[in-house]
């Protein structure tokens, strides 16, 4: 929203709550200054006026793919040809791909040379009918519960999207399944943040150990993601460990239940509620509400499909 208000020349102040205000926007502090755009306020609430130019945007790629793409909805209004140069490998690319192919779908035109993305001035956006896939992070969850035991069919998701989550099913093929047991999984997160909460609960049953590396990230999300998912599962008898940025899980056969925050992250409590299916005791969620930021009807799908749950007021 920032780099669309500044390339349409709209005075704005950005607010808002929970983890958001805390979460850096370097690249923009950085850029919009030298491209036309006055940061009245370069803290939160965030106050931008003025009017983006076009030009050469040199921006971090390790912080968040969300720089990029927000750049590439807006630099197709403006008066030239603009060119995102990432000065760092590019997190989390497949963000970016599905922003390049959505665009292209409503007449937007982005060329990628060699990592970086040059975009021609004064182009139109061209109204379309587009059909959305299915989301591959939000099945995911499913996913894996499918793999604790549950018979889940899974209609709607493009296996062979541009969508970087579509690797959970890669991830859950990969490891060996012997009489309902599976094996470790050693794999780098760095471009599929949003799948490491769940994908630890999948380690946390695997037989032997497991690494997901490339976390870094982790940390800025609506939680500290590696200390929030090591310390509920850990709560409940699992064994992971914060190596650096990096998670090691050693399998269980089971979690005992007991009461866990949710630490106000929607992925933490789908995680857990996806591993209560291997709780010995009923698992209470507090703060399971915070679902409704990517997931509103999560909890009423997982009754639908045999879960069950009470809502406990407090």
């Amino acid at each position: 929203m920032m780099p669309v208000c500044a390339a349409l020349g709209v005075e704005a102040v950005f607010t808002g709550a929970g983890k958001l205000p805390t979460r850096p926007i370097t690249p923009y502090l950085d850029q919009f200054p030298k491209h036309g755009v006055e940061f009245v306020s370069d803290t939160f609430p965030y106050h931008i006026k003025g009017k983006l130019n076009a030009g050469v945007y040199p921006v971090t790629g390790d912080i968040s793919s969300q720089f990029i793409t927000g750049l590439m909805f807006a630099m197709p209004l403006l008066e030239g040809a603009s060119s995102i140069v990432l000065t760092s490998p590019l997190q989390s690319k497949p963000y970016a791909d599905i922003t390049v192919t959505c665009m292209r779908s409503f007449g937007i035109e982005t060329l990628e040379i060699n990592g970086n993305y040059n975009i021609k001035g004064v182009q139109h956006y061209t109204p379309a009918k587009f059909t959305v896939e299915g989301d591959c992070s939000q099945a995911a969850f499913f996913a894996v519960a499918n793999e604790l035991g549950s018979n889940i069919e899974l209609v709607g998701v493009n296996k062979n999207s541009v969508q970087g989550d579509r690797a959970v099913f890669n991830i859950i093929d990969s490891t060996i399944s012997i009489n309902g047991s599976y094996s470790g999984f050693d794999i780098d997160a760095s471009d599929i943040p949003d799948l490491v909460p769940v994908l630890t609960v999948l380690a946390c049953f695997a037989e032997g150990t497991s690494h997901i590396r490339g976390c870094k990230r982790l940390r800025i999300k609506e939680s500290d993601r590696l200390v929030s998912i090591s310390t509920v599962l850990n709560s409940l008898g699992a064994d992971v460990r914060i190596v650096n940025d990096e998670l090691e899980i050693n399998g269980v056969k089971e979690l005992s239940g007991g009461v866990c925050s949710s630490f106000n992250d929607h992925r933490i409590a789908m995680s857990l509620a996806v591993a209560s299916q291997r709780c010995t005791s009923p698992l209470t969620i507090t703060g399971a509400e915070c679902v409704a930021k990517s997931y509103p009807t999560f909890f009423e799908d997982f009754r639908a499909l045999g879960g069950e749950y009470d809502v406990v007021i407090v």
